[in-house]
């Protein structure tokens, strides 16, 4: 059920749609927190991952999204 959320609608609000994706959320310490998305990227030959620091209740956080084709 991809975390009880619109995977295609959040695709499609990202500009990926024609692409799988994963969201993965992580600590300060490196612990992953929360993801979403398609985890299934392992089959995939290329990825294109992107990472960016984000700040959350006075937090830090870094946000990794990865998107691939199959």
């Amino acid at each position: 059920d991809l975390n009880n959320t619109n995977y295609e609608d959040i695709k499609n609000s990202l500009g990926v749609s024609l692409y799988n994706l994963h969201l993965s959320f992580l600590n300060s310490s490196g612990s992953e927190v929360y993801f979403f998305g398609d985890n299934s990227s392992s089959q995939a030959n290329q990825i294109v991952r992107i990472e960016r620091l984000v700040l959350v209740s006075d937090e830090v956080y870094t946000v990794v999204m990865g998107v691939w084709d199959e």
